[in-house]
């Protein structure tokens, strides 16, 4: 039997369309085919791709991390690369401009945004890479100096809990994690048996998922986060909004006296409708309009201004701090001067939240370093407290110095403390 062979039509009933993942609707019919259920807007009350959404989607799709990651890119090359390089000037340099515009004192950075590049422990994520690109000038080296758990330490300080403070200068991250995984330390321990038991906790727990579960939700519970907002923010770290609530619980039993304050500090704001003023460590004052609303079924909830509120103090007084800081260095008049030293101008170049990014030429550098520590790590009289034996003192902090040529490739000194 002889094979023969000819040619014939093939009728194709589908044209396969590109993907854009970039198309929100290209995505919700996606999901839709799949049988997924979309986020939610809830402004509009339409469906939704955010990032939110598309976590949750990932646990079960492997598509949704790769649009997460396309959108990484997209960000960072729309955000950073391409607006910076039009900024830049004929010495290949940008000159962001600083804004008092955030309620709680801090300065904004725009035209670019010097505070919004992430500086997140992976090395391999693209916008931490990005820091690479900001280089300093010949025969300088970058000098970053951050204040050392500065709004832990004086959350600690306004809710006048010592245990509070010890452990957010010393690592309470790593202390929440010793008690959710029972490893052995114990506040009775000395401050240098302490630190040391917590420096290995950190080392040896830093990357994992339970490290990274109780720091989010010591960060979060500080600003007023619920349980349930830890999960949605950080589903890779929280399995369960059940899950946040345990880790949540662990940390207020160890800090008691957060919660108290924390509900106060609405009650006050809810009644008078501001905070500070004189009893403000600087004399700042917030006016707040919205700490509650009223739901016709649910009855009083909370507004807009619920967690502004209990963020007001730690953060605006941690920018006073570092306002203070700052101004000796700056002055002509003070033992701290360094605003000659960057070829008779200030090496000073921007103010990121609780950090001082300086440019320093090689020669001066133990100058500025000598002075930039002892400015930065000084006893501040609008802060005074009595300590562990009960005596008068005024609080200080402690500060982390990093050094390098790159912003990405920046080296930690010593630790300098308070």
């Amino acid at each position: 039997m002889g094979l023969v062979q000819r040619e014939a039509e093939v009728v194709r009933y589908f044209v396969r369309e590109e993907f854009n993942p970039g198309s929100s609707k290209q995505l919700l019919a996606y999901m839709k085919a799949k049988g997924y259920t979309p986020g939610r807007n809830y402004k509009t009350g339409s469906d939704s791709t955010d990032a939110e959404t598309l976590q949750r989607l990932a646990r079960r799709d492997p598509l949704f991390q790769k649009v997460l990651d396309y959108r990484e890119i997209q960000k960072i090359k729309n955000t950073y690369v391409g607006p910076n390089l039009a900024r830049a000037d004929e010495e290949s340099r940008i000159h962001s401009q600083f804004l008092h515009a955030p309620s709680n004192m801090r300065l904004s950075s725009v035209e670019p945004n010097l505070q919004n590049i992430p500086d997140d422990d992976d090395d391999q994520s693209l916008a931490r890479r990005f820091r690479h690109c900001i280089i300093a000038s010949p025969g300088c080296l970058l000098v970053e100096a951050d204040f050392n758990a500065i709004e832990a330490v004086l959350t600690g300080y306004y809710c006048n809990d010592l245990n509070m403070m010890r452990l957010a200068t010393m690592g309470i991250h790593s202390y929440v994690v010793a008690q959710v995984l029972n490893l052995p330390v114990s506040l009775d321990w000395d401050d240098a048996s302490l630190a040391r038991s917590l420096a290995e906790i950190k080392t040896k727990y830093k990357s994992t998922k339970e490290y990274r579960g109780c720091k989010a939700a010591v960060h979060m519970t500080h600003y007023g986060g619920s349980a349930m907002m830890m999960y949605k923010s950080h589903p890779d770290v929280f399995p369960s909004a059940a899950h946040a609530k345990r880790i949540q619980a662990t940390y207020l039993s160890l800090c008691p006296t957060l919660a108290p304050w924390q509900e106060s500090l609405r009650g006050r704001a809810a009644k008078e409708h501001f905070l500070g003023g004189s009893d403000h460590p600087f004399h700042y004052r917030h006016w707040f309009w919205d700490v509650t609303a009223f739901d016709a079924r649910r009855g009083v909830i909370p507004g807009s201004d619920w967690n502004k509120v209990v963020a007001f103090y730690p953060a605006s007084t941690a920018a006073g701090v570092l306002y203070e800081s700052v101004l000796r260095l700056v002055d002509p008049d003070s033992p701290f001067y360094v605003g000659d030293l960057y070829h008779g101008q200030t090496p000073i170049r921007s103010l990121i939240h609780d950090s001082i990014l300086a440019e320093v030429p090689t020669e001066n550098l133990d100058r500025y370093l000598q002075r930039l520590r002892a400015s930065m790590t000084a006893p501040l009289p609008q802060l005074p407290y009595k300590n562990e034996e009960g005596s008068p003192a005024y609080l200080s902090f402690g500060v982390d110095i990093k050094v390098g040529r790159d912003w990405g490739s920046m080296k930690p000194l010593q630790k300098v403390a308070a």
